[in-house]
């Protein structure tokens, strides 16, 4: 959150056989939900894709966001991989006035 106000709006997706083996007290935030995959999974992240574009807000986020569903956002889309099989995408858009996207490159 941002000053008590909700940054962001996340939706996760993961193949069948994964999500049925998450349980609703492992997402409790204190491991990353991409960390919990692997133990799960057994398996490795190799790579991410990531997409981040303007967007509406859409309903459901808006209402969590409180702002209009016709709102600008920031919309991130990632998606990760284990070797060529997609792991997890995670679907995000943040609220404009409370989320700052910063990266470092070093050489």
């Amino acid at each position: 959150s941002f000053n008590g106000e909700p940054a962001a709006y996340l939706e996760i997706w993961f193949p069948d056989d994964i999500g049925r083996q998450l349980q609703s007290r492992s997402l409790n935030g204190h491991v990353p939900v991409v960390r919990l995959v692997e133990q799960i999974a057994n398996v490795r992240i190799t790579r991410a894709e990531q997409t981040i574009e303007p967007d509406r807000a859409g309903e459901a986020a808006a209402r969590l966001l409180h702002v209009s569903s016709e709102a600008p956002v920031l919309h991130v889309k990632r998606v990760y991989f284990a070797g060529d099989r997609p792991i997890e995408m995670a679907n995000v858009r943040y609220h404009p006035d409370r989320y700052r996207y910063a990266i470092e490159f070093r050489s």
